[in-house]
């Protein structure tokens, strides 16, 4: 039913090391297959303190919109609320992450993290990176020294 799927959102949650959730954010900037039968989250900038930083939250096809479209109006935000890092969940396309995760580094002067299913890659304020073969090995490329874990959910 095709209503029943415009009622899904794609959702990122983040918690801290007791499982208490610090950040959720529904994805705002859908890739157009993805409007068919998903809906769009509010404009809502989101960023959250964890790990001694200020984070800020973008989703897939969020962190290559802004290229496309010439509106960086939700990172401007997110820089406004103090984020010193970018946490970008890709769920494809490594390729396109990179140079866009180079370019969000350099222009916002902030660290990315970009997250993909089977690795992570950090673009330092300078645009210079660090392949890490997981998220945890991001973390700590960028000074981290303390316990996470990472999960990826899918749900049918």
């Amino acid at each position: 039913d095709n209503c029943e799927k415009k009622s899904r959102r794609i959702t990122e949650v983040v918690f801290d090391s007791n499982g208490q959730a610090v950040s959720i954010y529904h994805k705002h900037h859908l890739f157009p297959n993805e409007m068919l039968f998903l809906k769009s989250g509010p404009f809502s900038p989101t960023t959250f303190s964890l790990l001694g930083r200020r984070w800020g939250v973008a989703i897939c096809y969020e962190g290559v919109y802004p290229t496309i479209t010439g509106d960086y109006s939700q990172f401007d935000s997110l820089i406004d609320q103090g984020a010193t890092t970018l946490l970008w969940s890709v769920g494809g396309v490594p390729s396109i992450a990179k140079l866009t995760g180079e370019h969000l580094a350099k222009k916002f002067n902030v660290s990315v993290l970009v997250s993909t299913l089977g690795s992570s890659e950090i673009f330092m304020r300078n645009g210079s990176s660090a392949f890490q073969e997981s998220v945890i090995d991001g973390l700590q490329a960028i000074g981290y020294q303390g316990n996470v874990s990472v999960r990826h959910l899918e749900l049918a």
